[in-house]
Parts: structure tokens; sequence; C-alpha cells
């Protein structure tokens, strides 16, 4: 499966990170990768959020490179502040379903919501005191997205592990996710998903402040 999107404990990575995400003025097509993650400690917070429907958005008569994720682990690129990425969850890792998302308590699928396909995911690590905001545009299906928290560079969290801080949201159209404003470095894997076993195409911009 994800992030996308940027789940965990621990100190912080401080280590720099090469983005292959895109300008937030230029987007670009990404399938390829970059850096991993990090995390920190705090409580699990998880919701369903209400979601605006963007309507039909050229994303969905676009194609999208499918490369698998060029690691580490399940990491397509990093994202750093200002930054948007168009892709697709399509030749992503498969690393997450439902039931993880709850363990992790990122967000709280419905009952149809098996996300069993790929997803795309995302290295992001956010300076002290500064909040990031997660938009997520999916026009094509419904979608989720989940910030976890995660200190190791090397590997992307899994339902078995302590994740100390998840964020996250499922819907259709364009989703917004906050999280981060810790007083230390802060690392993160963001993951996109699609609800089913079908890949769908996204476009994700991250803002910070």
């Amino acid at each position: 499966m994800l992030f996308f999107l940027l789940a965990c404990s621990g100190g912080a990575d401080d280590s720099a990170v090469d983005t292959a995400a895109v300008d937030s003025a230029d987007t670009a097509h990404t399938g390829d990768t970059g850096d991993t993650t990090d995390s920190g400690d705090t409580a699990h917070t998880g919701e369903t959020g209400d979601t605006s429907d963007s309507g039909n958005d050229d994303l969905c008569d676009q194609s999208f490179p499918t490369d698998p994720p060029a690691g580490p682990d399940c990491l397509t690129a990093a994202l750093t502040c200002g930054q948007t990425v168009e892709a697709t969850t399509e030749g992503g890792a498969g690393d997450y379903v439902a039931a993880d998302y709850t363990h992790l308590f990122c967000f709280v699928p419905s009952a149809v919501e098996t996300y069993t396909g790929t997803e795309r995911a995302y290295r992001v690590e956010l300076d002290p005191d500064v909040a990031g905001t997660l938009t997520l545009e999916a026009p094509c299906a419904t979608m989720g997205v989940a910030a976890m928290r995660w200190d190791d560079a090397e590997t992307c969290p899994t339902s078995a592990d302590s994740v100390t801080v998840c964020e996250g949201r499922t819907g259709s159209g364009t989703i917004t996710v906050d999280f981060g404003g810790f007083p230390t470095v802060n690392s993160w894997v963001i993951v996109v998903d699609s609800e089913g076993a079908d890949p769908a195409p996204f476009r994700l911009t991250l803002d910070c402040g």
C-alpha cells in the first residue's frame, strides 16, 4: 500500500533529507524514491474527518510512473515543506491494510474500506516548533492519508511497532491532516493509500508554519 503519504518513538533523526518531491509552484509526477524517516513520543490520535468533494479532476485521466519504492523500505521519496507531488499508489509498497491504520490510531476505516492494494510512502522531517499540514487531493477514489512519527530512517513502521503519534483521515475530494509542532526535530512517514485493492492517483502538498 502509502504516502504518500510520513507512524513512533525515540529521538529525532538529525540527518538531512534529499527530496524527490516537487516544488509547489511546479508540480511533477513522481513514482521515484528518496530517503526515509524518524519519530518521537506523544499520544496517539486518529480521526475520520469531514472531507470536501473536489469533483472531477484531470488527475483521473493522467498516467503516472509506477516504479517501485527505491527505499529504504517502503519509502517512495522525501517530501519537504512547500512541495507538491502528483503520483499514483500503483507500484508502491503493499505494507498496510485497514486494520493497521486502526491499530496505529491513524484513522478508522469504514466497514467497506479494506486498503488491500499498494500505497505510497514519503519521509518528512520537521524542524523544532514547526507544524505541518498535509493536503491530499483524491478526486478519483476514496483514499486515506496518515502521518506516522517514526525515528528509524531505514524502516517503515508496522502494526507491531510502538508508534507514539499517528494523525490521519480518510475520504474523497480534499483531505487535510495537521501534524508536528514538537520542540525537537521530528521525523514522519506519510502514507497515502487507496481504500480498496485498486490503485488511485493523487496530489499531495505539504505546507509548514
